[in-house]
């Protein structure tokens, strides 16, 4: 099953409760995900709040060379996300 990131921590929905990921071109079910309502928002919007002041005193080269390595995380393991 898939999972919510929450405060740098992989995480189900606080209810446990999920819904299906659905394959669009063939209607087969692929996965589930944490279907996530207001008791996963706090944990999620505070530590977020928390980490603005700090992102946004950062320059900005070094915020766009932050997010390249997140996009060049992402590909490399391309295969296991989709």
């Amino acid at each position: 099953m898939a999972k919510m990131f929450i405060a740098g921590e992989s995480t189900a929905s606080a209810s446990g409760q999920t819904y299906d990921v659905i394959n669009p071109a063939t209607g087969e079910v692929v996965d589930s995900a944490p279907k996530g309502n207001e008791s996963d928002t706090r944990p999620a919007i505070e530590p977020a709040h928390a980490a603005f002041a700090a992102w946004s005193e950062t320059a900005a080269e070094t915020r766009a060379q932050l997010i390249l390595k997140g996009i060049d995380a992402v590909k490399k393991e391309i295969q296991e996300l989709s």
